[in-house]
């Protein structure tokens, strides 16, 4: 988004078993069968999907990401996100929908970059 990054920092990923299809930057979820699902709409995730491969899905759980959003622009600071449905995030409203550190807001591409 700008010419500074923050990918790297607080890093950590994991690699799941998923029968659905990801596309890099999807916000991840779980069934109850433990398998990584796309997360539902205005559902909490777990974390956004970074890589691909046949039917493994590795997500970062924590630290700097970067991922689509749809609706309104989130703000600087702490904001309620949620999954769209449609492979980004969205503003939330919702009580029980985690609190994140957003701390880039491309409003023209439509890329919010965030501390999980």
């Amino acid at each position: 988004m700008k010419n500074i990054s923050y990918r790297g920092f607080n890093s950590s990923a994991l690699t799941f078993e998923s029968e659905a299809e990801f596309t890099k930057g999807a916000p991840i979820g779980f069934n109850s069968e433990g398998v990584c699902t796309q997360a539902e709409k205005d559902g909490a995730f777990i974390g956004i999907c970074v890589s691909v491969r046949g039917s493994l899905v590795t997500a970062q759980m924590e630290g700097f990401v970067e991922a689509a959003y749809t609706g309104e622009a989130p703000a600087y600071g702490w904001v309620k996100l949620c999954a769209d449905g449609n492979g980004g995030v969205a503003v939330s409203t919702e009580d029980g929908v985690p609190l994140y550190r957003v701390i880039e807001v491309d409003a023209e591409n439509n890329k919010v970059g965030f501390i999980l």
